[in-house]
C-alpha cells in the first residue's frame, strides 16, 4: 500500500516547534487574545438578558419602566460591543436596513415636535431607541463571529421556551398571574393572542434550525421544542394567529426549496400530530375544571358561573409527555425514511404520508370538537360579523380619520392613546389601535410609515440575498427567521403585538441577523508578491490595522452618544415616575408638602410629564385651601393655576385633567371658566357617560348665580342647555352599533346606558327652578334613593319641590334623608336652595 506524502510545513525561521522563540510567540498571542474583548461574549450576555429575561417580562414588556430598564441594558450592550469590536470593523450604518433603521429613528424624533402628548412622543422614541440598540449590538456580534449568530438563535429559542413555560406552569396551577386566565395559556406576556404570535415567531426559527442540523440529537430536541411550542400556541386560542400561522407556514415549506420542502413539510406535520395529541389529555382535563367550577357556582349559588380555572398538574404532564413522547418517536422515524428513494412509487408514497397525516389531524380535532372544552369552537369559528374582528376593523377606521387629521407627521407616538377618544365611532376602550402599522402611521404620519415599510423591504432584499448566498445547508435558517419576522409583521396587522416590548425585542433581533446573513463577506486584502517590498507607511500608523476612513471613524462614534443619551434619558424617566408613585403616596397619607417636592422632582426629571403637573396644581390647590395667609394663599393658587395649564399644552385631550381643572375653577368661583373646560372635555370623550354628569352639573352651577342675580334670560339660557344634553346622549346610545351591543351582553364591550345620573339630577333642578313642580319630581325622585352625594342632594331638592305641592309628609321623609347624608353642610344648602327654587317660574 502506497504511503501518502505529507505536504511539507513552512517555519519562520527561529521558531522552531518547541523552542523558547516560538512558546513566548504563542503566550504572546494568547495574551492578547483574552486581552481583547470577544464581541460574541457580548452577544450571548444581550441575548440572555433581553432575549430571555425580557420575553417573559411582565405583559411582554409593555408598560415604560420595564422598557426603560430594557433600554438602559441595551445601551450597555451596544457600547460594550461597539468597543469591543476595532471601530474600523463596526459595519452600522453601511447598509439600507441600518439607514432606514435610522430614518425611522428620525422620523419619532421628528414627530415629537408636533407631538399632541410630548411624554409619550418621548417614550415612544425611547422604545424605538431600544430597539436601535438591540439591532445594533445583535448585528455587530453576528458579523464578528459565527459562534456569536448560533448563540443569538439559541437564545430566541430559550426565550420562546421559557415564555411557554410560563403559560404551561400556570395551567398546571402555579400561581403565576395572568399566565391562565379562562382556559386560554397567556403565558407572563398576558396578551394571549400576542403571545401565540411569538412563539410561532420561535417555532419556525426552530424548525430552521432544524432542518439545517444534522445531527439526530439536536433534531430530536428542536423537533420535541418545535412541537411544544405549537401546542402552547393552539392553547392560546387565538383566531388571530391562526389566520396568520396558515399562510407563513405555507409559505415557511415552499420557500425551502425543491431540496429541503418535504423535509420541512414532514417537520411541521410532526409538530402538529404531537400537539394534537398532547391537546387531548390537556383538553380532558379543561372539560374537567369547567365541570368543577360550574359545581361550585351553583354551590355558592352565584348567578353566572366561575371562571374556568387551570385543569391542574396531572393533564399538564400527561400533555406534555405524550408532545415529546410522539415528537421524538417521529422525528426518529423521519430520521431512518428521510433521503430514501421509493422509485417510481415516491410520489404514490408521499400521498399516502399526507392523506396520513391530515387523517391523524381530523381524528384529534374530532375528538377535541366533541370531548374538549370548546377548543375548536372558538378556533373554528372565524368571522369578520364576530365583534373580535368587527371592532378591530372599526378602530382602524378611527385611525384613519385621526390621520386625516395629521397625514403627514402624525400626533406623535402615544397620540393615538391621547386622543382616540375625540375620534371613536362608538364606546369601546383601546389604548391601541390593534394594528401596528396603522399605529405607527398615527403617531409619524406617512413619512413615518414610509421608513417603517422601506425597514421590511430593506430586511427582504437583505434576506434574498443571504438566500442566494448562502449554502443550501444554511438556507433552512434563513427561511425559519423570514418565517418568523411575517408572523410577527403579520399579527401585526390585526393586533397591538408590535407595542409589545418583548415580543418587537424578537422582531429586530430577526432583523438583525437577516441584515448581517444577508452582507457580503469582505474581500480580502491581497498579499503581496514575493520579491515586491511593502509600501512604506506613515510614521505612527501600524501595519496590524488599516487605515480608517471618516466614516468607519464617525459612525461607532455616534452610536455610542446616541445610546448613551438614550441612557440618560431613561434614567431619567425612571427617577421620574419613582417621585409620582411617592408622591402619590404622600398625598394619599395627607403629607401634602412632600407631596408637592415629589412632583416638583418627577418634572425636573421630566418635564414633558402631563401628570405630574397635574397632581402637583391638585396639591398645591389643596394647600391654598388650607392656608391661613392671604399671600401664601395667592401663591399656591396661582401655581396650581400655572400648573394645570401646563398639562392640559402637555396633553391636550387628556379630559381627566380638564375635568380635575374644572373643579378647581369651581372652587375658586369661576363657575362659567369651568363650564368651558367641562365642555371641552365632553368634545374630547363623548363616550364617556361621567362626563355628561359633569358636565350639567357645571351648567347647573353657572346657572345659580345668574338666578341669584336676577339674570333670567341668562340663566334660563343656560338651563336650556340641560335638555340636549340628555338628548345627545340618549341619541348616542341609540346608536350604538348591533355588534357593540351584542358584545356588552358577552361581556366583551362596557354599555353605554341613555341616561346618567348627573344628568337627571340637573334636569330635575332645572324643572324645580322653573316652578314645573310635577316634572322635577318624577326626575328627582328615582336619584333620591341612591347612597352618597349625589343621593343626598337629590332628596334635598325633592323635600323643597315636595313642599311646594304641598305633600309635607313625603317632603318632611325627603329631608330627613338629605339631612343625614349631608350633615353639617345640609342647613346651609337647604337655604340656597330655598333661595333659587321656582325662581324661574312663568308668571
Amino acid at each position: 500500500m502506497a504511503q501518502t506524502k505529507r505536504a511539507p510545513t513552512r517555519r519562520r525561521k527561529g521558531t522552531r516547534p518547541g523552542s523558547h522563540a516560538s512558546r513566548s510567540a504563542i503566550r504572546g498571542a494568547a495574551e492578547r487574545s483574552a486581552a481583547r474583548p470577544q464581541p460574541w461574549l457580548i452577544g450571548l450576555a444581550a441575548v440572555l438578558a433581553l432575549g430571555v429575561g425580557f420575553a417573559s417580562a411582565f405583559r411582554g414588556l409593555y408598560f415604560t419602566p420595564q422598557q426603560m430598564w430594557a433600554l438602559i441594558l441595551a445601551a450597555v450592550a451596544a457600547w460594550c460591543v461597539v468597543l469591543g469590536r476595532t471601530f474600523a470593523a463596526v459595519s452600522f450604518p453601511r447598509r439600507p436596513t441600518d439607514w432606514a433603521v435610522l430614518a425611522l429613528l428620525a422620523a419619532y424624533l421628528l414627530s415629537t415636535f408636533v407631538a399632541v402628548h410630548p411624554d409619550g412622543a418621548v417614550q415612544a422614541l425611547l422604545l424605538r431607541a431600544l430597539y436601535a440598540a438591540v439591532f445594533v449590538a445583535v448585528a455587530e456580534v453576528a458579523l464578528a463571529s459565527a459562534l456569536a449568530a448560533r448563540i443569538v438563535l439559541l437564545g430566541l429559542l430559550l426565550g420562546g421556551a421559557v415564555a411557554a413555560a410560563t403559560g404551561l406552569l400556570a395551567a398546571a396551577g402555579v400561581p403565576l398571574s395572568g399566565a391562565f386566565v379562562g382556559g386560554r395559556i397567556y403565558t407572563l406576556i398576558q396578551y394571549p393572542d400576542a403571545a401565540a404570535a411569538y412563539l410561532a415567531a420561535v417555532m419556525f426559527v426552530a424548525l430552521g434550525l432544524r432542518a439545517r442540523t444534522s445531527g439526530l440529537p439536536a433534531r430530536l430536541a428542536l423537533g420535541a421544542l418545535a412541537a411544544t411550542l405549537l401546542f402552547t400556541f393552539v392553547f392560546a386560542l387565538s383566531r388571530g394567529a391562526t389566520i396568520v400561522f396558515v399562510p407563513v407556514a405555507v409559505l415557511f415549506v415552499v420557500a425551502l426549496g425543491p431540496g429541503a420542502w418535504v423535509d420541512g413539510l414532514a417537520s411541521l406535520a410532526i409538530a402538529a400530530i404531537a400537539a394534537g395529541l398532547g391537546a387531548l389529555p390537556f383538553a380532558l382535563g379543561l372539560r374537567r375544571a369547567a365541570a368543577a367550577a360550574a359545581a361550585l357556582a351553583a354551590r355558592t349559588h352565584q348567578t353566572a358561573a366561575a371562571a374556568l380555572g387551570p385543569p391542574g398538574v396531572r393533564p399538564v404532564v400527561e400533555a406534555l409527555l405524550a408532545v415529546w413522547a410522539a415528537a421524538l418517536v417521529l422525528e426518529f422515524a423521519w430520521s431512518r425514511l428521510r433521503g430514501r428513494s421509493f422509485g417510481r412509487w415516491r410520489w404514490a408514497a408521499a400521498a399516502g404520508a399526507v392523506v396520513v397525516v391530515a387523517g391523524g389531524v381530523a381524528a384529534v380535532a374530532v375528538v377535541l370538537g366533541r370531548r374538549g372544552h370548546g377548543v375548536l369552537s372558538r378556533l373554528g369559528h372565524l368571522s369578520l360579523s364576530g365583534y373580535n374582528a368587527w371592532s378591530r376593523l372599526r378602530w382602524m377606521r378611527d385611525a384613519l380619520r385621526m390621520v386625516g387629521r395629521r397625514p403627514l407627521l402624525g400626533w406623535g407616538g402615544g397620540g393615538w392613546a391621547a386622543a382616540y377618544q375625540a375620534f371613536q365611532s362608538y364606546n369601546y376602550s383601546s389604548t391601541q389601535v390593534h394594528n401596528g402599522w396603522l399605529q405607527v402611521m398615527v403617531s409619524t404620519g406617512a413619512v413615518g410609515l414610509a421608513c417603517w415599510i422601506a425597514l421590511w423591504v430593506a430586511v427582504g432584499v437583505a434576506t434574498v440575498a443571504a438566500y442566494r448566498r448562502a449554502r443550501p445547508g444554511e438556507r433552512p435558517v434563513i427561511v425559519g427567521l423570514a418565517a418568523a419576522a411575517a408572523m410577527i409583521g403579520g399579527h401585526g396587522l390585526i393586533d397591538f403585538t408590535l407595542s409589545l416590548g418583548a415580543i418587537s425585542l424578537a422582531l429586530w433581533t430577526v432583523f438583525a441577523l437577516l441584515r448581517s446573513a444577508g452582507a457580503a463577506p469582505a474581500a480580502p486584502t491581497p498579499a503581496p508578491a514575493r520579491g515586491v517590498p511593502q509600501a512604506k507607511l506613515p510614521p505612527g500608523r501600524s501595519a496590524a490595522r488599516p487605515p480608517r476612513s471618516a466614516t468607519a471613524s464617525i459612525a461607532p462614534a455616534a452610536v455610542l452618544c446616541a445610546t448613551a443619551a438614550a441612557a440618560v434619558f431613561a434614567v431619567l424617566q425612571l427617577a421620574s415616575a419613582h417621585h409620582l408613585t411617592v408622591g402619590a403616596q404622600d398625598g394619599a397619607s395627607g403629607s401634602l408638602a412632600a407631596a408637592a417636592l415629589q412632583f416638583q422632582g418627577s418634572i425636573a426629571d421630566d418635564p414633558w410629564s402631563a401628570d405630574a403637573h397635574a397632581d402637583l396644581g391638585e396639591v398645591e390647590w389643596n394647600l391654598g385651601s388650607h392656608a391661613t395667609q392671604q399671600a401664601l394663599l395667592t401663591q399656591y393658587f396661582g401655581e396650581a393655576q400655572a400648573d394645570f395649564t401646563k398639562a392640559l399644552a402637555l396633553d391636550p385631550y387628556n379630559f381627566t385633567i380638564r375635568q380635575d381643572y374644572a373643579g378647581y375653577l369651581q372652587a375658586r368661583g369661576q363657575d362659567t371658566a369651568a363650564l368651558t373646560q367641562l365642555q371641552q372635555a365632553l368634545r374630547d370623550a363623548p363616550y364617556v357617560q361621567a362626563v355628561y354628569s359633569n358636565v350639567a352639573v357645571g351648567i347647573m352651577r353657572a346657572a345659580v348665580p345668574a338666578i341669584e342675580a336676577g339674570k333670567t334670560a341668562e340663566a334660563k339660557g343656560l338651563l336650556a342647555e340641560i335638555q340636549p344634553l340628555a338628548a345627545q346622549l340618549q341619541a348616542r346610545s341609540a346608536a350604538v352599533p348591533g355588534p357593540a351591543l351584542a358584545a356588552v351582553k358577552s361581556g366583551q364591550n362596557a354599555a353605554f346606558p341613555p341616561t346618567a345620573p348627573g344628568v337627571q339630577l340637573a334636569l330635575g333642578e332645572s324643572d324645580a327652578v322653573q316652578g314645573q313642580w310635577a316634572p322635577a319630581s318624577a326626575a328627582l325622585q328615582p336619584l333620591a334613593a341612591q347612597p352618597g352625594q349625589l343621593g343626598a342632594e337629590a332628596s334635598l331638592w325633592l323635600g323643597a319641590v315636595e313642599q311646594r305641592q304641598g305633600d309635607l309628609a313625603a317632603s318632611g321623609q325627603a329631608l330627613g334623608l338629605a339631612q343625614a347624608g349631608l350633615g353639617t353642610s345640609y342647613n346651609g344648602e337647604l337655604q340656597a336652595v330655598n333661595a333659587i327654587i321656582g325662581k324661574l317660574a312663568a308668571g
